[in-house]
């Protein structure tokens, strides 16, 4: 039986040579940046569009905008990447973290407005492969307390709740569309937002940025082009895949994938971060945009048949779909209490699947400034799986990987 690859880079040969092509002689087009903007505004209705260089850039500047003196606290979830949490304290914040949901990695309204208090500055929520159930809810408590609501989005572009997009529900959504992503800029990202006011001074904040280096992407690109071969399915079945297999000891290649894999933290934010995006860049973003709608049904189909057909294993919690939910669903998670057990299990039957890379920061040395007991993230940190469903994917391979479960649990 062939393994297939957990992930593959929404990129083609095209976008790797634009890439390669800037990278090495500096030739651009020019108004790819408008053009994406205009996109965003007229497909989510947003009143205001940014392109940025990275999610997590226009995380840090809405921060920044919203940071006044000992108004600094920004209440969020820990289940996230740490350096979600470094821009909160680069841009002058205090992370005030709360808990998620049992077996569910979204926040509770009441959890939020209990944290709450005259020094919140922001709240900010993480929509993940469907969007946080209470969004509307929270969205109407901070807007009353008159405190702004960041939609960190970077994994839900595409996702909506009651026909409305996220991002656009709170002050301002967050996107990215980086190298993992299900648009490929191998940097890159936007912000979008209803609250002008608020938006124009996260505009101001990355208005004095200056553009990005063609060598730090000329860096993304070689290990994008290694990712892309890797992943193959050729290369994948004979190389990648048996040394996945030989190297769980030191879980090289699960090293060699995730977004985070040394928490560290600095005095301030590195300055190569401080970048607008190139119009190459927003050039691969608007090549991503004009298939993606279609691409996110396809995972919403392949999300609704593992629903559906893992639905009666006992040992499995999935994911619950409120009616009304769009989803985005870069993977499907699922949460196993003997998570080893289950993946041990899918190498045996050369199934390639991953733990998810979200930690519980409240725990993370870096942040113990400001650790709180959060017990369901710790749970979800360690108990969730996450099974592959991109466009690319075979649905024989996910029809395979259902099969594998039911086997192990004994449904």
């Amino acid at each position: 039986m062939t393994a297939y690859s957990r992930l593959r880079l929404q990129s083609n040969p095209r976008d790797f040579m634009t890439l390669l092509g800037f990278c090495l002689f500096g030739s651009e087009g020019a108004g790819y940046r408008s053009k994406v903007e205009d996109w965003l505004r007229a497909k989510t209705g947003a009143a205001r569009a940014i392109g940025t260089n990275q999610g997590r850039i226009g995380i840090y500047a809405a921060i920044k905008a919203a940071v006044e003196g000992d108004r600094n606290r920004v209440i969020l979830s820990p289940y996230t990447l740490y350096e979600v949490v470094n821009m909160v304290v680069y841009a002058g914040g205090e992370p005030v973290f709360v808990d998620t949901q049992p077996d569910a990695p979204f926040v509770s309204a009441a959890d939020v407005e209990s944290l709450m208090d005259s020094r919140t500055a922001a709240v900010m929520i993480t929509h993940y492969h469907l969007p946080v159930p209470e969004t509307v809810e929270i969205a109407a408590l901070a807007r009353a307390k008159g405190i702004p609501l960041i939609e960190d989005a970077a994994v839900s572009f595409g996702a909506a709740i009651g026909g409305r997009p996220v991002g656009t529900i709170g002050d301002v959504g967050a996107f990215s569309f980086g190298l993992f992503k299900i648009i490929n800029a191998f940097y890159g990202g936007a912000v979008i937002g209803n609250n002008e006011e608020y938006v124009e001074r996260i505009a101001a904040v990355l208005d004095a940025f200056s553009t990005e280096r063609r060598q730090r992407l000329f860096r993304r690109w070689g290990y994008g082009a290694a990712l892309a071969s890797m992943t193959h399915p050729v290369p994948f079945a004979l190389f990648t895949y048996p040394l996945l297999r030989l190297s769980q000891a030191n879980n090289f290649i699960s090293r060699f994938t995730r977004a985070d894999a040394d928490p560290s933290i600095r005095d301030e934010i590195p300055e190569e971060l401080l970048r607008q995006p190139t119009e190459t860049q927003m050039e691969l973003v608007w090549r991503g945009l004009q298939g993606v709608e279609e691409g996110r049904v396809i995972r919403e189909e392949r999300a609704r048949r593992y629903h559906r057909e893992l639905a009666d294993v006992d040992g499995v919690v999935l994911p619950d779909i409120p009616d009304g939910t769009v989803g985005s669903w870069t993977e499907f998670p699922i949460v196993v209490r003997d998570r080893d057990a289950l993946y041990e299990h899918f190498l045996r039957e050369r199934r390639d699947v991953r733990y998810y890379y979200y930690r519980n920061c409240a725990e993370l040395p870096i942040f113990e400034h400001c650790a709180r007991p959060c017990p369901n993230a710790h749970d979800l940190m360690l108990n969730t799986l996450m099974l592959p469903l991109y466009p690319r994917y075979p649905d024989s391979e996910i029809g395979r990987n259902i099969e594998a479960i039911r086997r192990h649990f004994g449904a």
